[in-house]
């Protein structure tokens, strides 16, 4: 049968259609019928399958790249994949930002950031072993090492990640490492860091003394006004970057 053009998705029962596909497709590439790494077969192919129209098959690819089962390749079919924990946040991640300007986006996920961050140092100032402990404590040895030269970045996340790894909650891992990257790639590094970097140190010290020794409303309080003004010290460079 041939591909009909007719714009069905656009009814309700064309919406319906869409999640029939798109369901049926999703049970197809868990179940194996549809190898991850090939290609998708072709519009064509899917309407004829599907009996339906080439815009309901379009908007059920868009769905199921949106989910994570396809990658776009330009000017190529989507090949089939498998959703990861990490794709499907940076999926999301990427619409909210699409609904809102580039300051405001931001300034939502540091907000987000400082509620995980601030949430998992609390946890970890109580129920830290000693192995997380002393995972906290290479980090921040590692980030003193690289204050002043282009490791730093890095070196301070893995800080943060060890701290929100205490908590043990994949979901909230991941989240808190896509936002830091996210947030760092919009930063610009100058040359003269050094005395920058060693503040963070400071900032990076304090938090760990208060969630060794225990102290959850010290440490909280300190993270919590580490990454205010961190996040007041980014929004000044944005200004002065957009000033020139």
């Amino acid at each position: 049968m041939g591909c009909p053009l007719s714009a069905k998705s656009t009814t309700q029962g064309g919406r319906r259609t869409v999640e029939i596909v798109t369901g049926s497709l999703v049970s197809q590439i868990r179940a194996g019928r549809f190898s991850v790494g090939t290609m998708l077969p072709t519009e064509r192919e899917l309407c004829e399958m599907y009996d339906t129209s080439r815009p309901t098959v379009r908007e059920a690819i868009g769905r199921l790249q949106y989910m994570g089962y396809l990658e776009a390749e330009a000017g190529k079919r989507p090949r089939i994949a498998m959703p990861s924990l990490e794709s499907v946040l940076l999926s999301t991640s990427q619409s909210v930002q699409g609904l809102f300007s580039e300051a405001e986006a931001a300034a939502h996920l540091e907000q987000m950031r400082q509620f995980i961050e601030v949430g998992a140092v609390r946890i970890a100032a109580n129920d830290a072993n000693a192995l997380q402990i002393a995972r906290i404590q290479q980090r921040l040895e590692e980030n003193w090492q690289a204050v002043g030269t282009a490791d730093f970045p890095e070196t301070d996340i893995a800080f943060h990640q060890a701290i929100v790894e205490v908590v043990g909650n994949p979901v909230l891992i991941a989240v808190s490492e896509m936002f830091r990257r996210q947030m760092l790639a919009r930063t610009d590094r100058k040359s003269d860091s050094k005395a920058q970097d060693q503040m963070v140190c400071r900032e990076h010290s304090e938090i760990f003394e208060a969630l060794v020794k225990g102290e959850e409303i010290t440490a909280t309080e300190a993270m919590d006004r580490h990454l205010d003004r961190s996040y007041r010290d980014r929004l000044a460079e944005s200004v002065a970057l957009d000033r020139h």
